[in-house]
């Protein structure tokens, strides 16, 4: 496709990530608005095959529609918005204990006489959230930014 260009990234910087958040998040806001979608009530995977049009890798289409849906919930309510963060943690909370499976087995070894540390999962997943949260929270500041000057 002679008009798309491909950009890759080894290790992004956490500026050149908040530039791509936002960018990505105007150009699927429009795309979403363009077909009459709201990314806090309509179907996920509708949303996700519109951000695909993009070129979106399925890390950073998770990462467009947490930022769009935080601002959507925020734009509606303080109540909404806290509803909103707490359906993200408990996606984080799914996605740590899968990750964190196979440290049960390395637990398992200190019955052994193997002295392994294993961390409290709800501390990881505490860690992980606010670090999310963190991350994109500019990128939500930028675009609430963007739609107040519009």
């Amino acid at each position: 496709m002679p008009e798309v260009v491909d950009i890759t990234v080894e290790e992004p910087t956490s500026t050149f990530q908040k530039i791509r958040d936002y960018d990505d998040c105007l150009t699927v806001h429009r795309e979403l608005d363009t077909h009459n979608i709201n990314i806090c009530t309509d179907d996920v995977k509708t949303i996700f095959e519109h951000m695909r049009k993009y070129k979106l890798c399925k890390r950073q289409c998770q990462r467009v529609y947490d930022i769009l849906g935080s601002y959507k919930a925020a734009k509606t309510s303080q109540i909404a918005y806290l509803k909103y963060n707490r359906g993200v943690m408990k996606r984080i909370t799914a996605e740590v204990e899968k990750e964190t499976r196979g440290t049960k087995r390395l637990c398992n070894l200190e019955r052994m006489g193997v002295t392994v540390e294993c961390p409290d999962k709800d501390t990881i997943i505490e860690v992980v959230y606010k670090k999310y949260i963190e991350d994109i929270e500019p990128s939500l500041k930028y675009l609430q930014q963007h739609f107040v000057e519009s």
